[in-house]
């Protein structure tokens, strides 16, 4: 598998206006985030505003090794690092958090500051395609719904459920996981293949954790029943996405800023029919007093919905919701709080709208 190709496809598809702005990088140290790091040191150029984060969990008594380790790598790979450490133990205690909720909400807390700090959108981490069906067999056990039965998108907005251990400052930022389609053994062999020493970090054998039980137990049989099952997890997910329609309250007016050139067609469905609002829409807009992408509202009335003919992305934030797409189109939603229903898309497709965390 082509990891490399993977990559600047992510970095020129996906989200570049993002990429451009500058990278925050979450590495651990282990196969994934190494290869993911690797990966990088091989593009020709990359945003001047680049960093290594890393972050000391401190559950292992000799875990400021990982520390230095991954500073050592990323100065040979000419990179800037930034390492800090929390007490994870005692965090998960006083918020009464699970120890993985707690190690994630501590790295996105750190990875936002830090991408705060350089006005950096855009935070890389290593999840790949096992990591996927993990997400859904364990979201799936709790009885979670549409959302997280989706599963991880490729990109997804920080929102404030993922750092309830920290006071949320509303920014613009994204994680990135450029290697989500990637199957665990793929990455495994560009380390073997590219002599990379990885650490193995002994907590990731331990069953007491879900997400360790699902994959040394629950995992292994679904690959023998279903040797594709990566695949199958993703055509899963894409569907549940298609299937996420967001309907707006009554009145609700949206504010649409950030229009560049690139924006792909987005669209508006009312009783009236659909608005496009999109490089040719935005010109002919049918309705002025309804669509106007330059500096005016478009409400929306009643049972209006979001669709968009490409990649999208919505949250819950408050009593307000924005849907973006990435490095083209925002759209700002206030007043009445939207709410989420499932409904089938069948003038335009959605892809995402999913609040996977």
């Amino acid at each position: 598998m082509d990891l490399f190709g993977i990559l600047r496809e992510f970095s020129e598809k996906i989200c570049p206006d993002l990429w451009n702005d500058g990278l925050v990088i979450g590495v651990s140290g282990g196969p994934d985030s190494l290869a993911l790091l690797h990966i990088l040191s091989q593009f020709p150029t990359l945003p001047s505003q680049t960093i290594v984060v890393h972050l000391d969990h401190e559950l292992r008594n000799n875990s400021s090794k990982d520390g230095r380790f991954v500073t050592q790598i990323a100065q040979d790979w000419g990179f800037n690092i930034v390492v800090d450490n929390q007490n994870v133990k005692k965090i998960a205690s006083k918020h009464k958090l699970s120890i993985e909720d707690a190690g994630r909400q501590a790295r996105y807390t750190l990875f936002k500051r830090i991408a705060d700090t350089h006005n950096i959108k855009l935070i890389l981490v290593g999840h790949n395609a096992d990591d996927q069906v993990e997400t859904i067999l364990m979201n799936f056990v709790r009885g979670a719904g549409i959302s997280g039965l989706s599963g991880m998108s490729p990109i997804t907005p920080i929102v404030p459920s993922m750092l309830t251990i920290a006071t949320y400052e509303h920014s613009d930022i994204f994680i990135g996981r450029p290697l989500l389609s990637v199957p665990r053994q793929d990455i495994r062999e560009y380390c073997i293949d590219n002599n990379l020493s990885p650490i193995q970090d002994p907590t990731n054998n331990n069953k007491r954790y879900l997400r360790n039980r699902i994959r040394h137990e629950i995992t292994p049989i679904l690959k023998d029943i279903n040797p594709k099952i990566h695949q199958t997890t993703s055509h899963i997910s894409t569907i549940l996405k298609n299937d996420s329609v967001v309907n707006l309250g009554l009145g609700t007016p949206v504010l649409v800023s950030n229009f560049v050139e690139s924006c792909r067609d987005i669209f508006f469905q009312s009783e009236n029919g659909i608005l496009g609002v999109g490089p040719e829409a935005t010109q002919k807009a049918a309705n002025p007093d309804l669509v106007d992408a330059g500096s005016r509202k478009v409400t929306l009335i009643p049972g209006a919905s979001i669709f968009d003919s490409a990649t999208s992305f919505a949250m819950i934030r408050g009593g307000h919701v924005d849907v973006t797409i990435l490095g083209a189109f925002e759209v700002s939603v206030s007043g009445d709080l939207a709410n989420w229903d499932s409904g089938a898309a069948d003038k335009a497709p959605l892809v995402g709208g999913a609040m996977d965390l």
